[in-house]
This record gives structure tokens, sequence and C-alpha cells, in this order.
């Protein structure tokens, strides 16, 4: 038997690969969809029989979201986000601001700031945006980062409002926003036709 036949025999019986990618994507799309609809059916999380209990189930399984006892996905990753940071600074830089005995850190009860990738792309990134993208650098795709956590946060209800005003208040130099300061800036700037201006940097 010759040696070109016998490799066309055993490559016969495989399946040909694919890239993890495309699934990968498909996963994460699909993750983005059914968070999206989680807080809308949060009052039919409980009810089995009703289809719309499907998707706050499964955001409350995979995700850890309850939309009835964690109020809007934003809130709840950015919760989510300051606690990692928390965990982070003091297993690494042995540093913990609840500590009496350490320098007190006024950006420990800060709001939330606006949900948008400007100004600060890497709180919107974040950890799980950056271990996503070398699983994706793993499976032989490029370095790709894929914040899940911030994109349901975005496609949420209102989301997309704040992820642009965001964008906007960097572009034209209006500081760095929180999400309680935006909504009241921009009432100000329709009644009054003024630009408000936000002092902290």
């Amino acid at each position: 038997m010759s040696r070109t036949f016998h490799h066309e025999i055993e490559s016969a019986g495989r399946a040909p690969r694919r890239a993890a990618l495309p699934k990968l994507a498909l996963a994460s799309a699909a993750l983005l969809l059914l968070g999206t609809g989680c807080q809308s059916a949060a009052r039919d999380i409980d009810n089995h029989w009703n289809f719309a209990s499907v998707p706050p189930r499964i955001a409350r399984n995979v995700l850890g979201y309850d939309a009835a006892r964690d109020g809007a996905y934003r809130d709840f990753q950015w919760e989510r986000k300051k606690d990692i940071n928390l965990t982070l600074r003091r297993l690494f830089l042995n540093d913990n601001p609840e500590n009496p005995f350490q320098e007190y850190d006024p950006t420990l009860y800060e709001g939330r700031p606006v949900h948008s990738i400007l100004p600060n792309p890497i709180r919107y990134i974040h950890l799980e945006g950056i271990l996503l993208g070398w699983a994706i650098t793993g499976a032989g795709g490029g370095f790709f980062p894929i914040p899940v956590d911030s994109l349901i946060g975005t496609f949420d209800a209102g989301g997309g409002e704040e992820f642009s005003r965001g964008i906007s208040a960097t572009l034209t130099g209006k500081g760095v926003l929180t999400a309680s300061e935006t909504p009241s800036m921009y009432a100000a700037d329709l009644q009054t036709g003024e630009v408000a201006t936000i002092s902290r940097m």
C-alpha cells in the first residue's frame, strides 16, 4: 500500500477541523442577546411555565445576575468589577482601603462612572475582556478583547445612550462623568442651551 493512499484513508474518516473562533463569537453573541432580555423579564424569572422566564434564568445561572435583586445590569457589572479590583489590590499590592490602619481611599465609594469605552477603555474592557482575548489567541485567532459584561450592559435598556454620552463627553472635553451626572448635565444643556462643564478629570 502506498503511503499517500494510506494517508487518504486515515484522513477520510476524520471530520475537517474548524476554527474555534466562530464558535466563541457565536457563544458571545448568544450571551449578549440573552443578557439584554434579562431586566425586562425579571418579574417572570420564577414563572417556569412562561417562556419569558428562560433568558433571566440563564442570566442568573451563567452570569450571576438577578434583575429583581441586582437592578440594572450596568450597575451589577460595575459592582463586580469593583470587587475584582479590590481583590487584586489586596492580593498583589498588599493594599486594603477598608483597613483602618492604612491610608483612606476616597475613590472606593465613588459612584459608577459613565458606562462607555471612553475616557477609560481599560475600565470598560477590564480583566474579563483581556482573559477572553487571550483565550481566543490560544484558540488560534488574534488577540481581540471581548468584554462580555460591558457589552451586555451597553446593549441593555439605556446602555447605548450612556455609551454615546461618554464618547461625546470625552471628545468635547467635558471631563469624566459619573452615571448620575449625565442626565442632569444633558438636561441643563437642553434647558439653557449652555454647555455644562465638570471640573473633575
